[in-house]
């Protein structure tokens, strides 16, 4: 994300000129969507936190499932990191946003558990940043007979859920090399096709269920959205680059 940028470490910044770069950028990309608008800046242990309170206008800052709120992190962590000339994590954050996408992911990992007790089949999410990888498994942490991994390379990897091991088995499937258990090793092996379970409507109707769980083709959460997805990122990297540089 910012190559050729000196590796610094985040505390070693200037914390005054950080902050007033940060509200600078973050001013001007918001202001040219919905006016003059107020932006919060605060600096955290790692990273430059920017709210925006706008009432009912928030949702043209979010966009359909976050993705305008999405490019709008992105495209302000890359212009603060090139003025400050070094990497800076931004997050950005839109009324109630991210805590209400928050609990609705913990639902979500809670609700993916239970189809794996109940069907003793691991379930997969879609690729998701480091994040909400680390809400999905702090939610199911404790749970007594699921685990959760991370699956996957690059910056966005999948979360598994299955059933926890016990004496070498997860959810009744044999590893390779293992005798089944109870000494059935000969027992024969029933290749006839599954049904797929169908998903939880109500997951779906949350929004979060058609980013989180997995597909058959591993797409990212951005993949298939549509032109108009496209055509709004070029849109706000156009804007920004004329309106900051």
């Amino acid at each position: 994300m910012n190559e050729g940028l000196p590796s610094k470490p985040f505390s070693e910044l200037d914390q005054e000129k950080l902050t007033a770069v940060s509200q600078e950028v973050a001013f001007k990309i918001v202001s040219s969507i919905l006016g003059e608008t107020p932006v919060e800046v605060k600096i955290m242990e790692n990273r430059v936190d920017i709210h925006v309170d706008c009432g009912d206008d928030s949702g043209l800052l979010i966009g359909r499932e976050g993705q305008t709120l999405a490019a709008l992190q992105y495209l302000t962590s890359r212009i603060v990191s090139r003025r400050m000339e070094a990497p800076v994590r931004v997050q950005f954050d839109v009324g109630d946003y991210r805590e209400r996408q928050d609990d609705r992911l913990r639902e979500l990992a809670l609700a993916l558990a239970e189809r794996v007790r109940a069907t003793g089949r691991p379930c997969s999410t879609r690729p998701m940043s480091s994040y909400h990888r680390r809400l999905v498994h702090m939610a199911l942490q404790d749970s007594p007979d699921v685990q959760t991994r991370s699956s996957g390379e690059g910056p966005l990897k999948r979360v598994i859920i299955q059933r926890r091991r016990q004496d070498g088995f997860v959810a009744g499937v044999r590893l390779p090399g293992q005798a089944a258990p109870g000494g059935n090793a000969g027992r024969q092996r029933n290749d006839a096709p599954r049904q797929r379970q169908p998903p939880e409507r109500g997951l779906r109707r949350q929004g979060l269920g058609r980013i989180l769980e997995g597909d058959h083709q591993g797409r990212s959460p951005l993949a298939g959205q549509g032109r108009i997805t496209r055509v709004a990122f070029i849109c706000f990297s156009a804007m920004t680059y004329i309106l900051v540089t």
